[in-house]
């Protein structure tokens, strides 16, 4: 569905601080650069409860920038408490706030908190300067949906300010299209794989179960992953020690299972669509 998305920009330089609104939703976001952060600290609604992303330069080539992620109750104090005592200045700073008094509360903006990190620590764009793991706060299913909803607009908001931390890498969009994976529930075993260039790579720590069955046609394959010390014994069940190239997704699936089995009925995307399925 389409989206009104209106971007006001306080003075008429390229990176002045802008207001973000989205047509039809009470979620306004607020940007500001750091040269321009006292006076945009006045600002009323940073007098309300919300989360905020600060942005740095990044001293690790491997990201794009690096971001802190936080929640408060009074934001305005909060981003004042980062002036005053950290000891790397961050760059630029994104607020996000409801227009509605009292929709956003000490559990809704946690449990968002928590969200954008995990989604920021799986795109892997942006490296995380947070020192713990926000915990996920409980809500219920009306108040999660808001707070989702409010993620999935500031997932289209973000890349306008140049904030990438929510935007998958090209590599990890590939790896997530590519990836299948075996969760039996049962046997307590799951394992992913990877499709390369026509190969079938189990990941590390994927993992195997210990039994198999008497007419299992693999049993000398697992022997020698056994006995190469690719897989491991480790509580109750064999594990994969390292990335394993396979010329066909049946024999690893049997491997994993202990059974004789089609690797294109038992290996399933993100989506829970099968290999064959997907043909």
């Amino acid at each position: 569905m389409a989206k009104k998305v209106t971007i006001f920009q306080m003075d008429d330089t390229e990176n002045s601080p802008k207001i973000i609104d989205i047509g039809g939703s009470s979620m306004v976001v607020l940007y500001s650069p750091i040269a321009c952060i006292t006076e945009w600290l006045e600002r009323k609604e940073l007098e309300n409860p919300g989360v905020y992303i600060l942005r740095y330069d990044s001293d690790d080539v491997n990201f794009s920038d690096s971001v802190y992620i936080g929640e408060a109750e009074i934001l305005r104090e909060r981003l004042n408490q980062h002036l005053k005592t950290d000891k790397l200045e961050f760059k630029e700073c994104i607020v996000v706030v409801s227009t509605k008094d009292g929709e956003l509360t000490k559990a809704h903006i946690k449990n968002m908190e928590s969200k954008l990190y995990q989604l920021s620590d799986s795109a892997k764009n942006s490296k995380i300067f947070n020192a713990t793991k926000p915990t996920l706060s409980t809500l219920s299913l009306a108040d999660e949906s808001i707070v989702d909803e409010f993620i999935r607009q500031l997932k289209m908001v973000l890349p306008l300010c140049g904030f990438l931390c929510l935007s998958p890498t090209t590599a990890q969009i590939i790896l997530e299209t590519n990836t299948f994976i075996i969760d039996n529930k049962t046997k307590g075993i799951y394992a992913r794989m990877v499709i390369e260039n026509n190969h079938y790579i189990v990941l590390k720590d994927s993992t195997v179960c210990k039994d198999v069955t008497a007419s299992f046609i693999y049993k000398k394959n697992r022997e020698k992953l056994i006995d190469a010390g690719i897989l491991v014994f480790e509580n109750d069940q064999y594990k994969f020690t390292e990335n394993t190239i396979f010329s066909s997704p049946s024999q690893p699936a049997s491997i994993i299972l202990g059974s004789t089995v089609n690797g294109q009925d038992v290996w399933k995307n993100n989506n829970g669509k099968t290999m064959k399925e997907l043909q």
